[in-house]
């Protein structure tokens, strides 16, 4: 096959209906047309001439009224004060109140919720302990690397219990007294707190 017959072969092929680009929606004409319009003002505005000066006077009025329609919808939009949100006085769990929590779920029967609650406590062990860092949004792989590096010697049995809540919380995998039992044993051995 020369390259010619390549090329045919290749037209061919983008030709079918399936490679075709699609119409433009209403909104993305809408878009086009604004940066259209825009770029011509702002060409005329920087090319000199007698277009300048008209240009210069549509991009001030554009950006007076952008100025003008910020301040009128900030003077409008206000602080609910009833709200009442306080950012400074956060409740954190202890480690305690999370076993706690756990022990109450279990005897009631919800063995994933209290699964949860037991990883929180022992996250929050291994913060107390200076192994892991307290930032909100952490992900369970980010406190598996992290622990890696700082107790290697603790993260076999972490990233085993680390693994037992994933399958019970993220792959809602049936969980119930066997499965606490064996976390709080892998907890323990983490820590060296029974969880």
């Amino acid at each position: 096959m020369n390259a010619e017959e390549v090329r045919q072969l290749a037209d061919e092929i983008l030709a079918r209906p399936e490679f075709a680009q699609p119409e433009p929606n209403l909104l993305e004409r809408v878009r086009s047309w604004f940066e259209d319009l825009i770029g011509r003002i702002l060409e005329a505005a920087f090319s000199g001439g007698a277009g300048s000066l008209v240009g210069w006077i549509v991009l001030l009025a554009a950006v007076a009224a952008i100025i003008w329609f910020a301040g009128r919808l900030g003077r409008t939009v206000q602080v609910d004060r009833r709200v009442g949100v306080r950012v400074e006085g956060i409740h954190r769990r202890t480690p305690a109140e999370w076993r706690a929590e756990a022990e109450d779920l279990e005897a009631a029967g919800d063995w994933k919720l209290a699964l949860r609650c037991r990883y929180r406590a022992l996250v929050g062990d291994l913060i107390a302990d200076r192994l892991l860092e307290d930032v909100a949004g952490r992900t369970t792989g980010e406190y598996r690397r992290d622990l890696a590096v700082r107790a290697p010697d603790r993260s076999p049995a972490f990233d085993e219990a680390t693994e037992l809540f994933e399958l019970a919380w993220y792959a809602d995998r049936p969980t119930g007294p066997e499965e606490s039992h064996r976390f709080r044993e892998l907890a323990a051995a983490t820590t060296g707190v029974r969880a």
